[in-house]
């Protein structure tokens, strides 16, 4: 049993030495690509304006660019959070975070995509619920990929952010009208690399749902178990 144990010790240090390696590299590797990345969207959008205007092939090339390289920095930003998540380097800045300002911000981002498919955005917060002890760049985060599924994937109606007191916590949640997730799907559905329906499949990374679960179990909450 000693023996075993041992073994077993052993096995634990190893795994949690290459998940150091690990992080450590995607982090050295995240900062390199990172930089031309930033160059190569801020470019693409001072081509848009300030080279007067462009014909319908050189706007779509330059959206292309764009979004492009928009897709790749939001996949090496989620590829590092994960993995600063499994080697416990993720640590929460908990701080008193207002309800109200962090619903309304994460709308915003997702307005125009919203308007552009002719969706109703709602924001329900129990009355007396006014702030909430949370990581606020993280509750943001949550929120945003959980916005975007729900946007992406509901063809006409509304979207709502509800928020309300149960016994233990404050419970956030996306509720949107579109046509839910199958049973079989539900077991992929936070698993990194994973999308399910019928959503474009160049229009997100399938880490963003596998994130939001991890970011909010480091908050002591939990993905719902009923999905539709």
């Amino acid at each position: 049993m000693q023996q075993r144990t041992q073994e077993l010790e052993a096995e634990k240090q190893i795994s949690e030495t290459a998940n150091q390696a690990k992080t450590e590299f995607l982090s050295y590797i995240s900062h390199e690509l990172r930089t031309p990345l930033a160059s190569i969207i801020s470019f693409s959008r001072i081509l848009q304006q300030t080279f007067g205007t462009l014909n319908p092939k050189q706007q779509q090339y330059t959206e292309i660019i764009q979004s492009s390289g928009q897709y790749l920095l939001e996949l090496i930003n989620d590829l590092l959070d994960l993995s600063k998540i499994e080697a416990n380097q993720e640590e929460l800045a908990l701080e008193i975070v207002s309800i109200e300002e962090v619903c309304q911000t994460v709308l915003s981002l997702v307005r125009e995509q919203a308007n552009a498919r002719q969706l109703q955005l709602h924001c329900a917060i129990e009355p007396n619920l006014s702030v909430c002890m949370a990581d606020k760049r993280c509750l943001k985060q949550i929120l945003l990929n959980l916005l975007a599924n729900a946007v992406s994937y509901t063809q006409d109606g509304s979207v709502t952010v509800r928020v309300t007191q149960s016994a233990t916590a404050i419970d956030f949640a996306v509720i949107d009208t579109g046509i839910g997730i199958s049973p079989s799907d539900q077991d992929l559905l936070f698993q990194p690399f994973q999308q399910v329906g019928s959503r474009d499949r160049s229009s997100g990374t399938g880490l963003g749902l596998a994130l939001s679960r991890r970011l909010a179990r480091l908050h002591g909450g939990e993905s719902p178990a009923n999905l539709r």
